[in-house]
């Protein structure tokens, strides 16, 4: 289970990344999270959809 969920949190640790790939303004930084939320969302009902930062 332990091992499970690190390579689950490792994948989506590397996919956020991935659009985070440069120095940015605040509002490039906005627009860049929103769309990797809209990439982990996506066939999801957004009103149930929720993040949580740890």
């Amino acid at each position: 289970m332990i091992i499970i969920t690190l390579s689950v949190f490792l994948k989506k640790l590397s996919c956020i990344k991935a659009y985070f790939i440069k120095p940015m303004n605040p509002d490039e930084a906005i627009a860049a999270f929103k769309k990797y939320v809209d990439a982990i969302s996506v066939g999801k009902d957004r009103s149930k959809v929720r993040i949580i930062l740890k």
